[in-house]
């Protein structure tokens, strides 16, 4: 999970340019569809989940066809996520997840934030494992939590959120409460309320339960290996290579690109652990792709 930063006067622009309409609508309480500003925050997102950070689809032009231009062939995998849900808040942690905490995580909500339906810095794109199957209704928070008519800076002063909105300014970045440790995410506080957060992140997104996940970043891991290896011994144009390598799997555009920069600082400062790290990602690797064997007829 990384962030996005990008403020609300530019976020008001973009959604301009997609869609001329929309805001005005909102404005005046037309209550447009969110759906028809689901492009901006893909396009932000670099076509990534907002929190699980794993490519999504990209639009695609027709086959056969080189005039037409590009569509969207899997646009309904992205939800357009409520960051603050628009109906009833549900307690974070609940019995059937296992999570237990010596904190509290803030009271049930009837109503939800039905009042930020339409407030674009409420929003981010998202896949629907995270949206639907994660983080659904809860937003846990530390503050006592706001009412009617608080706008987003307001009730983030006043609730204390636990967990973060990955698009905009105005909130924590999540690479700043989030790091990796190999494969899998780790709070990067080491008390009080910002490594509340990165646990909170952690578990209620699933970030470490999703094998998928965990293989991807045990690929990608395996994927920088040699080239930080390249980068470290190699000479002239080789090491110019391996370094641009490393530099594109560490933007912002790629893939989890929180835990591949993690795993870059920890090859330049522990070449030993990282060593390990690159180990243990390989043997999870292999045991995620072995496939079961069919039973016998």
């Amino acid at each position: 999970m990384i962030g996005y930063r990008v403020g609300r006067r530019t976020l008001k622009r973009l959604i301009r340019q997609h869609d001329p309409d929309w805001l005005r609508k909102a404005e005046n309480g037309d209550q447009p569809d969110w759906g028809d500003i689901k492009d901006v925050f893909v396009r932000i997102q670099h076509y990534k989940c907002g929190y699980c950070e794993r490519l999504m689809p990209r639009p695609q032009r027709p086959a056969g066809d080189g005039t037409t231009g590009a569509i969207w062939g899997g646009r309904r995998e992205y939800d357009v996520d409520h960051f603050r849900p628009k109906r009833q808040v549900r307690r974070w942690p609940t019995a059937e997840s296992g999570f237990r905490y010596a904190f509290e995580t803030g009271d049930f909500m009837a109503g939800g934030y039905p009042w930020l339906s339409h407030d674009f810095l409420n929003y981010l794109a998202s896949c629907k494992t995270c949206n639907q199957d994660n983080k659904k209704t809860y937003f846990p928070v530390a503050g006592r939590r706001g009412g009617a008519g608080d706008d987003v800076p307001r009730l983030d002063r006043l609730e204390r959120p636990l967990l973060v909105n990955p698009v905009g300014a105005g909130d924590s970045k999540p690479e700043d409460l989030i790091g990796f440790s190999g494969f899998l995410a780790v709070p990067r506080g080491s008390r009080g309320h910002r490594r509340r957060r990165g646990t909170i992140l952690i578990d209620l997104l699933g970030l470490n339960l999703r094998d998928e996940l965990i293989l991807q970043r045990c690929n990608l891991i395996l994927a920088m290996w040699p080239y930080l290896e390249r980068r470290r011994e190699g000479q002239g144009g080789d090491r110019n290579d391996a370094a641009r390598e490393i530099e594109r799997l560490t933007s912002e555009a790629s893939q989890h690109a929180n835990c591949a920069r993690c795993f870059e600082a920890l090859h330049t400062s522990d070449l030993a652990a990282a060593r390990r790290c690159y180990e243990a990602a390989r043997m999870r690797s292999e045991r995620l792709l072995r496939t079961a064997p069919l039973p016998a007829d």
